[in-house]
């Protein structure tokens, strides 16, 4: 019976260690967080386990000796102690670990806040700056000149103005500065895809003025790109064309005379050549403000300008059509 004491109270003691273990990791106590120490589970083991093992094996290794405080005494405590005591010095490293361990996850806890922080700071740098870029630029493409352009009023022989100007600032902003977002603030690179579409805009414009007129067909042909162009450039710019649809009908001189419907916003060329002259005032102006190139229209009618000649002289191409009076509304 004495022999296999030894063993049943090791097995005892290895089966309560591993039966903790599977507690803890049940529990999820083998893990730590940024919580304060001492409500660590594994910290609190850490010092209270090697004490119960300290006391468990003592009272094993002390059993059969009386106390004694005489030198001889305390010698023969610490000869019959050495495992115990072992047992309990290991709780120092234990603790001193863990320690190490939370320490480092108390560091990583505070990087991963503070880099949220930084974080939270850079996206509202980056929203700030977009809305500071968005309504800077957005106040300043309000300062582009306007311009006027006449219209026939309806029901009456009578002309009215109308001014026409950047009044979408904020659609201007995102056509032309498309990389510019809240998500990833502001951008200054000018969108290629806008400075392609106005000058492609502006260069079929020019070939319809350039185009055969002679015939009527053509005349009504060009007429109705030149408007499509007009139409797709204003929104392009932001500028609120305030388009009115017109139902006219006509009399052509063919080889009999003949009467034709034709639908256009515009009743006389002189609409026409204002509508030009102000948008192409507006592209100059705006080019100039993001930095860009506005000589390409300056380049003069030998290099296929038109718009200029067109607007300031009294050139007429749209004789067939125009001028159109109220009484030739449908």
């Amino acid at each position: 019976m004495y022999t296999n004491r030894p063993r049943v109270f090791i097995g005892s003691s290895l089966t309560y260690i591993i039966g903790l273990v599977l507690l803890f990791y049940f529990f999820g106590w083998l893990e730590l967080n940024a919580q304060n120490l001492l409500k660590q589970p594994l910290f609190i083991a850490s010092i209270i386990v090697p004490l119960q093992m300290f006391i468990l094996y003592g009272l094993w290794a002390w059993d059969g000796h009386s106390i004694d405080f005489t030198s001889k005494g305390f010698n023969n405590f610490l000869d019959i102690s050495k495992l115990p005591l072992l047992i309990l010095a290991s709780s120092v490293p234990l603790a001193a670990i863990i320690n190490n361990i939370h320490r480092t996850i108390q560091t990583e806890s505070q990087i991963e806040k503070t880099q949220n922080q930084i974080n939270l700071v850079i996206e509202k740098n980056k929203t700030d700056s977009y809305y500071s870029h968005l309504k800077s630029y957005s106040d300043i493409f309000q300062t582009i000149p306007k311009f006027k352009l006449s219209r026939l009023k309806k029901n009456e022989d009578a002309f009215e103005e109308i001014e026409l100007s950047v009044v979408h600032p904020y659609t201007l902003y995102k056509n032309i500065f498309k990389s510019s977002s809240i998500n990833n603030g502001y951008s200054t690179i000018v969108n290629d895809e806008f400075i392609a579409s106005s000058q492609n805009l502006y260069n079929n414009i020019n070939k319809s003025l350039n185009a055969n007129n002679e015939s009527f067909d053509n005349q009504l042909f060009n007429l109705q790109l030149i408007e499509a162009d007009i139409i797709m450039l204003c929104r392009l710019l932001g500028i609120d064309y305030k388009y009115q649809e017109h139902l006219f009908s006509i009399i052509l001189e063919r080889p009999k005379q003949n009467l034709e419907a034709i639908s256009t916003s515009f009743t006389d060329e002189k609409q026409i050549k204002q509508m030009l002259w102000g948008l192409r005032d507006v592209l100059i102006e705006l080019y100039t403000l993001i930095d860009k190139e506005s000589n390409v229209f300056r380049t003069g009618k030998n290099h296929g300008d038109h718009i200029p000649d067109y607007a300031l002289y009294d050139e007429r191409l749209f004789y067939s059509i125009f001028p159109i009076s109220n009484d030739k509304r449908i």
